[in-house]
């Protein structure tokens, strides 16, 4: 029998969570009603197992696009908004005060706030084409499919954007008929890069760019498969045909239309593939009924087939299988959720599962698992939360185990600098992402610093808004940028080292940093790019700066350089190049050069220590054997880097081995 939480008293568990307050059974609360974030755990690494093997294609419905506003800043995408348009255009008035009963049935008492909850827009849709028979009126001037190629892009669509950056996520399946993924998408890459249109929506695309791969140098390609038809396509001419193939009819939906090739796709994306249904909770007859078709095939396929073989009957294993389905529900499942979720679970074999316990233990993921992702018991879930929490725990995982990690090229990297490389990266894995059961769930799931992977005010992550001042010091940032770690795995790697071995100077809080102490010490500017503010000395008055940079951001000689320069007693700028050499460059300090005394005009400079990433570390003579030697290194070679700076000098170690040859001749 599955563990259960122990029993939290009422009056604690109601200061705990408001929604069960207002259920009416409260009284009646008993243990097993209580969830078990044990099991929510389970499934979500379940789910990210799969994402990093790369195994997973998410099937996005209208609920992703839900709160997209369109071009004026309208809700113009959401299903009921959609229905209503339809009813409104069939009563010929632009509102419906007594309440809209098209066809006979009622639609819903309040038309503003709710309509559509009754009747699904492809009943709305049949039956507007039955009365008016205008299918590209209906298309362009009813709906306005057209306008959704601008419509607002939200978090869920961009984080889902930074998987596919992060080489786990190549297809994408959707009912919907924006663009805003691709647009998500596009806006991630740097500025240089082009990204070629895969948008599939007709036979003939998907044929010339499904079968495409792309070369291991280049960002991931992604493909969306728009089953229902593409926005974008009725920005060309021919119109009329276009509009056809746009799917909003019972009768298109129930035949595919002429799209035969999204049904063979989603059949065998469901044979080898692990659908993550999101945003999908409507009765989309086409899809649901595809489903059912494939797990049938499955279950006609039992265990005493004599081409089967090693096929278990656990409940556990079924859902493991590297064709399990999953499902996201903003609420609780619906009947066609339910059905899907039955279905695979008699299919393969788990024999007497109920949905009491799909719930519980299945692949979905339903408001009693908002917990795990910081929200209420029985609290809605949202995609943009939903794919905010997937997307930070593949984040984390893939940082530790392709950079973090023995044998990775950062590594080997830092080898050629310390000898204590690997004993380094095991205690930054355990600072970032720690997996002691000591740590709450949060820290094991979504790492210790989960707030550098929220959505930032530039519609980036915090992370990317960091690394691009480190690698484009000076440039205007670019709204949606992402730096993905297969790009940019090196300077994400020295950033956290920097950040980590600066932060574990002080011992007391040596791993314990929490993320407004780390603010404190971050220093972002467009003129400095961004910095780490650090004090080693006794006199907490001296403050001093790091500044990490690419060689291509390095400050100039003469450069003139806006911000509080004059606040630290040096800066310190480390490269992320291990073929640099040190030296010192002196900067013009922009807020003073229009200062003048007696007519004169007044420039101040200051000195910037520039220096490599790996001389800082350690790299010369003897390279730092353990973690007390290492942080002792640093610290002396940032109170002292003129020290650094003068011994990458020819004529200075010329001179140090005259000083230690004790006959003088020079020779060792």
């Amino acid at each position: 029998m599955a563990t259960q939480l122990e029993l939290i008293p009422i009056s604690s568990f109601e200061r705990q969570t408001k929604t069960v307050s207002r259920d009416k059974n409260k009284d009646r609360l008993t243990k097993s009603s209580l969830p078990n974030l044990a099991k929510s755990e389970t499934k979500l690494l379940r789910l990210i197992d799969r994402i990093i093997l790369g195994g997973v294609i998410p099937f996005l419905g209208a609920g992703l696009s839900l709160e997209s506003k369109g071009p004026n800043g309208k809700n113009i995408a959401g299903t009921g908004e959609m229905t209503c348009s339809v009813c409104r255009q069939l009563l010929k008035e632009l509102s419906a005060k007594s309440g809209c009963r098209i066809g006979n049935k009622s639609c819903c008492g309040n038309p503003k706030k709710s309509c559509g909850n009754k009747r699904g827009l492809a009943e709305v849709c049949e039956e507007y084409l039955w009365d008016q028979g205008k299918l590209k009126e209906l298309v362009l001037k009813v709906l306005r499919i057209q306008d959704f190629t601008g419509l607002e892009i939200t978090k869920a669509h961009r984080y889902i954007a930074y998987l596919v950056r992060e080489s786990v996520i190549e297809e994408v399946i959707t009912s919907n008929y924006d663009i805003c993924l691709e647009r998500a998408y596009q806006e991630s890459l740097d500025s240089d890069y082009v990204s070629e249109k895969y948008s599939i929506s007709n036979l003939q695309h998907y044929r010339a760019v499904a079968g495409i791969r792309q070369q291991s140098t280049q960002p991931v390609q992604l493909k969306v498969y728009h089953i229902n038809g593409c926005a974008s396509d009725l920005e060309g001419p021919c119109k009329d045909r276009i509009c056809e193939s746009i799917l909003l009819t019972e009768r298109q939906l129930q035949h595919w239309g002429n799209r035969q090739w999204g049904r063979d796709l989603l059949r065998d994306r469901l044979r080898c593939k692990n659908i993550v249904f999101s945003g999908f909770g409507s009765p989309e007859p086409q899809v649901r009924h595809t489903v059912l078709q494939v797990l049938e095939e499955f279950e006609l396929d039992s265990p005493n087939n004599k081409h089967t073989h090693n096929i278990s009957k656990s409940e556990e294993d079924c859902w493991k299988a590297p064709n399990a389905v999953f499902v996201h529900a903003y609420e609780d499942l619906t009947f066609e959720q339910k059905q899907v979720l039955t279905a695979y679970a008699n299919a393969s074999g788990a024999n007497g599962t109920s949905v009491k316990s799909i719930v519980e233990s299945g692949n979905c993921f339903t408001p009693r698992d908002a917990p795990l992702f910081g929200k209420e018991l029985n609290a809605c879930l949202p995609a943009d939360e939903f794919w905010k929490y997937v997307y930070k725990a593949v984040f984390w995982r893939l940082l530790t185990r392709d950079w973090l990690s023995y044998g990775s090229s950062f590594y080997y990297l830092l080898l050629s600098s310390i000898s204590c490389a690997d004993v380094l990266l095991n205690e930054i894995r355990n600072w970032l992402l720690p997996d002691s059961n000591s740590n709450p769930a949060s820290e094991r799931l979504f790492g210790r610093f989960s707030e550098y992977l929220d959505i930032c005010r530039e519609n980036s992550s915090v992370l990317s808004e960091h690394i691009w001042h480190i690698r484009h010091r000076r440039l205007p940032f670019r709204c949606g940028w992402y730096a993905s770690l297969k790009e940019k795995g090196i300077i994400i790697s020295s950033y956290f080292t920097l950040v980590y071995l600066l932060g574990s100077q002080n011992k007391a809080k040596q791993g314990r940093q929490s993320w407004a102490e780390l603010k404190k010490i971050i220093k972002l500017s467009p003129s400095l790019g961004l910095g780490l503010k650090f004090s080693f000395g006794r006199d907490s008055v001296h403050k001093s700066l790091l500044v990490l940079s690419h060689r291509e951001s390095l400050f100039q000689a003469g450069e003139q350089i806006w911000g509080e320069l004059g606040d630290y007693n040096f800066i310190v700028q480390v490269v992320i190049d291990g073929d640099f050499s040190p030296k010192r460059v002196r900067v013009r300090l922009e807020k003073n050069s229009n200062a003048s005394i007696g007519g004169t005009k007044r420039v101040k400079y200051f000195s910037v220590y520039q220096l490599s990433f790996l001389d800082l570390l350690g790299r010369g003579n003897r390279k730092p054997a353990d973690m007390a030697e290492l942080r002792e290194t640093l610290r002396q070679k940032l109170l002292f880097p003129s020290l650094v700076i003068d011994r990458s000098k020819q004529r200075v170690r010329n001179r140090g081995r005259i000083r230690r040859d004790l006959n003088g001749t020079g020779h060792r």
